[in-house]
C-alpha cells in the first residue's frame, strides 16, 4: 500500500514492514581469506557476509596451501546461517626422504646378502689368512646393512608420518 508523506504535516509514529525475501550467510575460516564458492561461483573471499534466497546451497573454500573444505548448507528466510571452517594445512611430501629410504633400504639388502656370502667363505676356508680376510669383509657388510638399512628406515618413516 502506497503511504505519502508530506513536509508540512509532522509524523508522530511511522511503522514500515518490509518483506523478508532473503536469508545470510556468514562465513569465517581459520586462516582467513579463502576464497568462497557458493554453487561453484566465487562470490568473495573469507570473512564474508552475503544476502542469499532461502534453499539449500553447495559451499567451498579454497586456498594455496590448504585442503579444499566443502559443506552443503540451508539459508532460511530472515536468519543468519553461520559457518565456521578450520582449513586443513596440505602435507608437503619430500621426495629426496623416499629416495633416500629406498636406496638405504636396497643399501642394507645387498650388505646382508654379500656378508652371508663372506660369512660362508669365511667357515668354509681352511687358511687363517684368507679367514681373516673374510672376517674383515663379514664384519664391513654387516655394518654396511645396520647403516643403510638403518637410514632406509628413518628415511621412509619420516616420508611417512611427517
Amino acid at each position: 500500500m502506497p503511504v505519502t508523506l508530506h513536509a508540512d504535516e509532522p509524523v508522530r509514529n511511522l511503522e514500515i514492514r518490509l518483506p523478508l525475501v532473503d536469508g545470510f550467510l556468514s562465513v569465517n575460516s581459520d586462516p582467513r581469506g579463502a576464497f568462497v564458492k557458493i554453487d561453484g561461483e566465487t562470490v568473495g573471499r573469507t570473512n564474508l557476509v552475503t544476502a542469499l534466497k532461502p534453499g539449500r546451497y553447495r559451499l567451498e573454500l579454497t586456498l594455496d596451501g590448504f585442503r579444499r573444505w566443502r559443506r552443503d548448507t540451508e539459508i532460511s528466510l530472515g536468519d543468519t546461517t553461520p559457518v565456521s571452517a578450520l582449513l586443513a594445512p596440505v602435507r608437503e611430501r619430500r621426495w629426496g626422504l623416499l629416495v633416500l629410504g629406498l636406496a638405504g633400504i636396497a643399501g642394507g639388502a645387498a650388505g646382508a646378502v654379500l656378508g652371508e656370502g663372506a660369512y660362508g667363505q669365511y667357515l668354509a676356508t681352511r687358511s687363517p689368512d684368507e679367514a681373516e680376510d673374510f672376517r674383515r669383509k663379514t664384519i664391513i657388510y654387516d655394518w654396511t646393512r645396520n647403516i643403510a638399512g638403518g637410514i632406509g628406515v628413518l628415511s621412509l618413516g619420516t616420508f611417512f608420518v611427517f
